[in-house]
């Protein structure tokens, strides 16, 4: 049942954005102490999930010392209303067996959980999902021949899962081949040729 505000309507269920991946996602190596004062700043519109509440965002507040593209995107993104950010991300995960929508207990079903508890916490809405993974699948050949027809089930998984066919995924391209990520090619191949709607 919605939630109702003091006057009796219904609170319209905040848009939410997933910033989810390896470690591009996380922010290693981004530092917050490169950043200006202003970037450090909370964001007054966007709100991130974290430890069962929604602080405004800023740099520090989901990692102490990194900040991820969350930063930037809240940035960028909250200008026209109000947002919320759940944010899930794990340094050195594959999509292949980590984020896997078929294998249980993989990061995949951990982020479907931590959308659920957000949801107690206040009326959601999952608007928009951002990906930011690849170098690990680049590390095996197997793995990264295979991304694009993982990345399809991984993005109708949530599409399903969610019950919203509509919902956009920004997949954020790998980094070109180099040294450990020979196969990088073939992740980017597969990130390309993705013809999903949206």
């Amino acid at each position: 049942m919605p939630r109702l505000r003091v006057d009796g309507a219904a609170t319209p269920p905040l848009p939410v954005y997933l910033v989810i991946g390896q470690s591009n996602a996380v922010g290693a190596g981004a530092n917050i102490s490169d950043l200006s004062t202003a970037w450090k700043a909370p964001q007054p519109n966007t709100q991130v999930f974290y430890a069962n509440a929604w602080p405004k965002l800023a740099p520090g507040v989901v990692q102490p010392d990194y900040f991820g593209p969350e930063i930037s995107f809240g940035k960028r993104i909250s200008p026209y209303g109000k947002i919320g950010i759940i944010k899930g991300s794990v340094n050195a995960t594959n999509l292949a067996v980590d984020w896997s929508p078929t294998r249980a207990g993989s990061l995949y079903f951990k982020m479907l959980d931590m959308i659920q508890t957000a949801k107690v916490t206040k009326p959601i809405k999952i608007a928009g999902i951002v990906w930011m993974q690849g170098e690990s699948d680049a590390k095996d050949a197997a793995m990264a021949k295979n991304y694009g027809a993982n990345l399809v089930a991984f993005i109708q998984a949530w599409r399903r899962d969610l019950a919203d066919q509509s919902i956009p995924f920004a997949a954020c391209r790998v980094n070109p081949p180099h040294g450990e990520f020979p196969y990088a090619a073939d992740v980017r191949a597969g990130e390309e040729g993705v013809t999903l709607p949206g």
